[in-house]
């Protein structure tokens, strides 16, 4: 049986949207290391290490807050909260192991505050960017099935509707 266009590539999709997630964590800490540091001489060795952690721990951890199921029928905000709340708990996690490992000081609490804001704004920006794009492929027609209907021929028009 042949499959809609969305659904032959929907592991290439949710991969695709794992990276992304990976993309916009790192990209906010780069932003937010720029912003707080600009035109100091602060080394990026130690964000660098704590962003490869953070890139890490989304990756394996999105997942298991069901950001990657699929989101068809489902209402944008409550997908966005469910993808916030991973977020949320992906920074606690990271906190919670540097200052395990008590180099939580080397951070910067301001850099802090600006990665986790802008890794925020990033994610859920890229996620609605993402849903809005599918639900237009959808909208186009990109993943649609084919059905045949069998039975007495009003019944059968009025399911079709």
């Amino acid at each position: 049986m042949r499959r809609g266009l969305l659904q032959e590539y929907a592991s290439a999709f949710s991969f695709f949207s794992r990276v992304l997630d990976v993309f916009g964590v790192v990209f906010a800490g780069w932003i937010a290391y720029l912003l707080r540091f600009f035109g100091a001489s602060q080394a990026f060795d130690p964000y660098a290490g704590l962003l490869f952690l953070a890139a890490v721990i989304t990756f394996l951890l999105f997942p298991f807050f069901g950001v990657y199921d699929s989101w068809r029928g489902r209402s944008l905000f409550s997908l966005l909260r469910r993808l916030f709340f991973a977020w949320c708990v992906v920074i606690i996690f990271v906190l919670i192991l540097s200052i395990g490992f008590k180099t939580i000081t080397v951070y910067s609490r301001l850099w802090i505050f600006y990665w986790a804001g802008l890794g925020t704004f990033f994610l859920l920006s890229l996620r609605s960017g993402l849903h809005l794009a599918l639900r237009s492929f959808r909208n186009r027609g990109w993943n649609q099935r084919s059905i045949v209907l069998i039975g007495e021929r009003k019944l059968a028009e009025y399911v079709s509707k």
